[in-house]
This record gives structure tokens, C-alpha cells and sequence, in this order.
């Protein structure tokens, strides 16, 4: 039974699902910040950005990580529009998932649709 309610919840999205709320990683981030400052080359400094994408691609849930995971498996083949679905579908399942915008606003920069870019982004900075 988890197995079909998973399946629904990747598939349908919101129809048979809520997505939980995002976790609050701030006090992970300002470490990771306070890293940042800190690093004293380049190459340290990478590594410590490395983490940081690391949490921010935790999505709220196990359907939404699934609905990530493709967009941006997608997106790594120059698979465009299969990544903006995916990534529309991550953000009408998790509206409140700052990544989601983020994801798709990058999408639309990539596909040079500026102003459906800048929207999201917009979104993305105001979560």
C-alpha cells in the first residue's frame, strides 16, 4: 500500500498528496557560510559550495526528491523540456520548496525565456 500511495504522489502530484513543509537547514547553512568566509583558496571554497548544493537539493519528501532527481537528470542530458516538466510538476507538488522554483527558473534561463525566468527566480529568493 506505501508503495502505491508513493507512486500516486510522484505521478499525480498534489491530486493524491500534500507536500510536507520544507525543513529550515539555516543553522546548517550559516555554518556552511561561516565555512565559506573562511576558506582559504578556491579549491576550499568549492568544496564547501559543493555541500551546500547538498542541502539545498533535500527535497521535503521522498515524491518530491524523486520529481528533483529526474528534473535534474534531465537537465545533465540537455533534455530541456523534459526537465521543465519535471520541474513544474516539483513545484505545483511543493510550492512552498524554494529549490523547485530555482530549478526551473534556471531551465527557462537556459532556454533563454528571461521573464519566466526572472518569475521564478523571484519566487525562489522570496522562500
Amino acid at each position: 500500500m506505501k508503495q502505491i500511495a508513493f507512486i500516486l504522489s510522484v505521478c499525480a502530484g498534489p491530486v493524491f498528496a500534500t507536500c510536507p513543509a520544507p525543513v529550515d537547514y539555516s543553522s546548517e547553512l550559516e555554518t556552511l557560510f561561516a565555512e565559506a568566509r573562511a576558506a582559504p583558496n578556491d579549491m576550499a571554497g568549492q568544496e564547501v559550495s559543493n555541500k551546500m548544493w547538498q542541502v539545498w537539493l533535500r527535497a521535503p519528501d521522498e515524491a518530491a526528491q524523486e520529481v528533483l532527481d529526474k528534473g535534474m537528470r534531465h537537465r545533465q542530458i540537455f533534455d530541456f523540456a523534459g526537465a521543465l516538466e519535471a520541474f513544474s510538476r516539483l513545484v505545483d507538488y511543493c510550492p512552498d520548496y524554494a529549490e523547485g522554483f530555482n530549478q526551473r527558473a534556471y531551465i527557462h534561463f537556459l532556454r533563454e525565456d528571461y521573464s519566466n525566468a526572472l518569475i521564478d527566480l523571484d519566487k525562489a529568493l522570496i522562500l
